[in-house]
């Protein structure tokens, strides 16, 4: 997600190919107060250049310079080409060519005057990002970079179960609650074949569902949680709670079990099933024939095919998987498992 600083600093190196004799590299203050990259900037500048601190607010003058970079020398050594930016407090930066086009798909650039409108700095993790103020989602990045730089986050003891919230990534998230989160030990090998996983209760933890995704835990909620969406609980908070518990990092695997198939309907052209020792095999299907194989698209024994399910039942011990909790709930069944 790109981030919004309220602050950046600029270090300089001495280049004659810029229009001011400065090349910049630019790094900011995060919402926490550090220097983001301050090792490297402190590498790569000129020190007896006296650095500068900048306001991050919304600018104009940016002209495009030149395109850099997009060589390749001895083995390794290949520069990625990027873009030089003047901005008008007197420095030259580079950016890379996907941002230089995301510019361009925003606003226009005017022989004689530069790039038109206002811009501040962002970055997309480690990456430097001009944005244009007038791009659609720079109101939507802007709010949240702002709520990141307040410091202001919902607090542990203010989370109601089955609200929705927004995380500090701007996805929306679910509360679940507060319940015990289990792990493999770190120190065992599992073998899901066996079923012989050795959980670590790691304690209390946040249980949050990602809307449309997957289930996430948290120690702690501090300054991950900005801010809540509704407080109303979802509708269907029994539901999500149901398939909670069917997750063994809620209640840890006690029994894995196979049980051998004495019909099957194969739906697709791959169908995942086990041997007796855990063994993944598919059925494939392929003009009208059955075989089995231990990849998908490798035949596992080429002279054994079969002209029907029957048959390749009939001679084989083929096995589907179910996966038990501690909890008493099924965490996972193979039947019925198709592979598109």
């Amino acid at each position: 997600m790109i981030f919004i600083p309220n602050k950046i600093k600029v270090g300089y190196q001495t280049r004659s190919d810029t229009y001011t004799g400065k090349l910049a590299y630019v790094i900011y203050y995060d919402n926490f107060g550090k220097l983001r990259k301050e090792q490297s900037w402190n590498s790569w500048r000129n020190n007896n250049i006296e650095p500068d601190e900048f306001e991050n607010i919304p600018t104009e003058g940016f002209v495009l310079n030149k395109k850099v970079g997009d060589y390749s020398g001895s083995w390794g050594n290949h520069r990625q080409a990027y873009c030089r930016v003047y901005d008008p407090r007197g420095f030259e930066f580079e950016i890379t060519i996907n941002n230089l086009l995301f510019i361009l798909e925003n606003i226009n650039s005017i022989v004689g005057k530069g790039l038109e409108g206002e811009f501040v700095y962002s970055w997309d993790g480690k990456d430097l990002v001009l944005l244009p103020t007038s791009a659609p989602d720079y109101k939507k990045i802007k709010e949240r970079s702002t709520k990141l730089n307040s410091n202001v986050f919902v607090s542990a003891k203010d989370l109601i179960i089955g609200a929705t919230y927004k995380d500090n990534n701007s996805k929306e998230l679910i509360y679940m609650g507060r319940y015990d989160y289990y792990t493999y030990s770190p120190n065992y090998t599992w073998h899901i074949s066996r079923g012989d996983a050795k959980f670590v209760n790691k304690g209390k933890y946040h249980w949050f569902k990602y809307v449309g995704g997957a289930f996430t835990q948290l120690k702690s909620t501090s300054k991950k949680i900005i801010s809540c969406v509704d407080d109303q609980p979802i509708y269907n908070y029994a539901e999500l709670f149901e398939k909670m518990e069917h997750n063994y990092n809620y209640s840890p695997i006690v029994d894995v079990k196979y049980i051998r198939y004495t019909e099957i309907d194969v739906e697709s052209d791959r169908y995942v099933v086990y041997f007796r020792n855990g063994d993944t095999m598919y059925i494939i299907k392929d003009d009208d024939l059955y075989s089995l194989s231990s990849s998908w698209w490798r035949s596992y024994k080429d002279n054994y095919k079969y002209d029907s399910l029957n048959k390749l039942l009939l001679s084989n011990e083929l096995y589907y998987r179910e996966i038990w909790l501690e909890n008493g709930k099924l965490h996972s069944t193979s039947k019925g498992e198709n592979y598109d």
